[in-house]
């Protein structure tokens, strides 16, 4: 999935129903079978508690996503504004 769309912001769903996002790009990864599935996104963004990005964590250094605490990944181009989808 991430090797076809390359740079983008991702927006994810905890199973809990948290959101979580940030940047996935050159600095990122994102692993496949056969290893556990598993995200580096390169920034963290705050997110509102309906999903929306609310800005940049700027003292951030990347945020770790196991694959089975999320139940729903969206992957958005171009990275958003500051508290705007």
């Amino acid at each position: 999935m991430f090797r076809t769309h390359g740079s983008c912001f991702v927006r994810l769903r905890l199973r809990d129903g948290t959101w979580i996002g940030g940047w996935f790009g050159a600095s990122s990864y994102a692993s496949a079978y056969p290893q556990n599935p598993e995200l580096f996104l390169e920034r963290a963004w705050r997110m509102g508690a309906d999903g929306t990005p609310l800005g940049r964590i700027e003292s951030s250094r990347g945020l770790y996503v196991r694959a089975a605490d999320v139940d729903v990944i969206e992957l958005m181009s171009p990275e958003p504004r500051e508290g705007r989808a």
